[in-house]
């Protein structure tokens, strides 16, 4: 079942009625009520939510069905919750009626694995906590990827009231392990360091070697084969390699920055397979973190098209004045330099040219910007007055990543479109076209670099 006591579906919707805001359940004679919770405001700015979804406050939400189960008889409440631990341990202190509180999404790793080498816990496993009406309650949250499982033991009393709460957080390791050797390469461990491994594992109680669930082994081997089948089919071939870095000057995924002055030599080809795509675009603009890895030369495959685009998004376009495109590129850098966001938020383009200069202020860094003309292939300086086609991924379309100025055009009304094509099945279909062409995928001319300075 699905449970979320904050998040509802608007009446009508096609996900009405898909998750309710708890369950009941009854242990050895006894009703227990289980509510789920979901982190409100990360979840609107990190999904997309349509308006068909609302969202309300974790705090207010957890009482109140806190308070509907006690209205039904249930007196022992568990807060199934996707909060965080310190929004937990605070909600606690807030709510009353809830003994347990099982937590997830900071990723927290609570109990003692020092003996292997991890950081020092944020707190005991479980924590105790008291409620609002001073009632003891207590969390457990198991770390993360299920690298952790969690077992929390709780006693109440005949009225419900947490008499004790204890547990075991057991770590889950494999039968392997590897270090670095002289030379910076991960080896197999030997033989007596293999003996001091095993000898400290066996006297902790919280840490466990797992065996491989040889059924469920089985089942994901059969998807790995037609998975592995259908990356390694080749869409074309690369010409030589094309490395990737964020920040024009800055080391990146083992790139030297220093040799890539005028930054990423892929972002700029992944924006031109999307001015392809798009048709009607006079340009392209991509951030830097939605390309992730270099393209090596050689045959390129399916594999390395959707590990360089790994995510769900489609290309959108939208109607803009030069203005506002100068705007948009400097919200990018903006929310990378001066609001520390991520460096994946610094702007690529095609179809655009640019001098960007860091030592300016804030809204002054982007100048000399060129627009290409589709038809002709001239370039001239942009029409500030003039309204163009930008094409770009969705999640930047929507603001993200800094780019307010998207959001912003588009809330003023101007015209956006999502094209649905799928963002790296379009640079599929570059690189497929090139082959088809007889071609390869070669980085971009200089001519036709989106940055033509950087200074920092």
């Amino acid at each position: 079942p699905i449970i979320s006591a904050n998040v509802e579906a608007r009446k009508g919707s096609v996900l009405d009625g898909k998750w309710k805001p708890y369950i009941i359940k009854e242990v050895d004679g006894v009703k227990v009520g289980i509510i789920g919770l979901e982190i409100a405001q990360k979840t609107k700015v990190s999904s997309r939510p349509s308006d068909d979804i609302i969202f309300y406050g974790e705090v207010v939400r957890a009482q109140k069905y806190a308070d509907e189960l006690k209205s039904l008889g249930v007196n022992n409440v568990i807060l199934l919750s996707h909060f965080g631990y310190k929004n937990d341990v605070d909600l606690a202190s807030k709510v009353t009626g809830i003994d347990i509180i099982i937590d997830g999404d900071s990723h927290t790793l609570m109990g003692d694995f020092s003996k292997v080498g991890l950081s020092s816990p944020v707190a005991e496993y479980p924590k105790g906590l008291t409620s609002k009406d001073d009632q003891p309650m207590c969390i457990a949250q198991a770390w993360a990827h299920s690298m952790v499982l969690g077992e929390v033991n709780v006693e109440f009393d005949k009225n419900g009231k947490v008499t004790s709460c204890n547990g075991t957080p057991h770590l889950m390791l494999g039968d392997s392990f590897r270090q670095k050797n002289a030379k910076r390469k991960k080896v197999d461990v030997n033989s007596t360091v293999l003996e001091g491994i095993n000898r400290i594992i066996n006297s902790q109680a919280n840490i466990s070697i797992v065996e491989k669930d040889a059924d469920m082994n089985a089942k994901l081997a059969e998807y790995k084969k037609l998975v592995d089948i259908k990356k390694n089919d080749p869409i074309g071939k690369a010409s030589s390699d094309m490395r990737h870095i964020r920040i024009p000057g800055h080391d990146y995924g083992g790139n030297s920055g220093s040799d890539l002055p005028l930054g990423s030599e892929v972002a700029p080809l992944v924006s031109k397979a999307f001015y392809d795509a798009s048709l009607r675009a006079d340009a392209c603009i991509q951030n830097a973190g939605g390309a992730r890895v270099n393209i090596n030369a050689g045959n390129v495959s399916y594999g390395d098209a959707y590990t360089l685009l790994p995510f769900s998004n489609t290309l959108y376009e939208i109607d803009m004045k030069g203005s506002e495109i100068k705007q948009v590129l400097e919200d990018a850098i903006i929310n990378y330099k001066d609001n520390k966001g991520s460096s994946g938020s610094f702007p690529y383009a095609y179809g655009l040219k640019y001098d960007i200069d860091m030592t300016k202020k804030p809204g002054m860094r982007i100048s000399n910007l060129e627009v290409m003309d589709r038809a002709t292939k001239k370039w001239s300086d942009i029409d500030t007055k003039k309204v163009y086609v930008v094409v770009t991924n969705n999640y930047i379309a929507e603001g993200r990543d800094g780019y307010s100025t998207f959001m912003t055009v588009q809330n003023s009304g101007a015209k956006s479109i999502d094209t649905y094509l799928d963002y790296a099945e379009s640079f599929v279909d570059y690189v497929k076209g090139l082959e088809n062409e007889g071609k390869a995928l070669t980085k971009l001319p200089s001519s036709e670099h989106c940055i033509k300075s950087y200074k920092e």
